[in-house]
């Protein structure tokens, strides 16, 4: 089922006005549907309006969700640029170097983590790599390369670490 289709079912609810559960399931179908359409650009401007609503409402929410949803801002942000300029990097299959090899594992690596944050709108049901067993030891074997400078990979690494260290606070336990 397509969003239009989905629009479509719920104009006819809202046109009988009745059933009102309903409608509420159809509504979050509805978001559910959209956010699934929108590309990690997209995602990270909705999430990056979303926490400007925080701002302005601020008593409503607690300092560490704020500072989560910052970083997983600043994060989303980051692993977009860092994808960006490694998808003109061309791995060649039977040439690769032991280097670019570690470079092509964190480009999986950091794609795969933009998707557990973007599968779902809401963070609180999101998810992350294992950092420390998967991605930190990627970091370090990249950490005296070339590449590690090229692609701002200290700065990708920090704020990954600080999301991964705020979310181990749980932050939306009291919410």
């Amino acid at each position: 089922m397509n969003l239009d289709e989905i629009i479509k079912i719920e104009d006819l609810y809202l046109l009988k006005n009745t059933h009102r559960y309903e409608i509420q399931l159809i509504e979050g179908l509805k978001k559910d549907v959209h956010w699934i359409s929108l590309s990690d650009v997209e995602k990270l401007e909705f999430r990056t309006k979303e926490l400007m609503k925080k701002y302005i409402f601020k008593e409503a929410y607690s300092d560490l969700i704020i500072l989560y949803e910052e970083s997983i801002v600043k994060l989303n942000k980051l692993m977009i640029e860092f994808l960006d300029e490694v998808s003109s990097v061309v791995f060649n299959h039977e040439n690769t170097s032991g280097e670019e090899f570690v470079l092509f594992r964190l480009k999986n690596m950091i794609y795969i983590e933009l998707f557990a944050l973007n599968k779902r709108l809401n963070l609180k049901y999101s998810g992350h790599v294992l950092f420390e067993e998967v991605v930190e030891p990627i970091f370090n074997e990249l950490e005296n390369t070339t590449f590690y400078e090229q692609y701002k990979l200290q700065d990708l690494r920090d704020t990954y670490k600080s999301v991964l260290d705020l979310y181990k606070k749980d932050p939306y336990k009291k919410n």
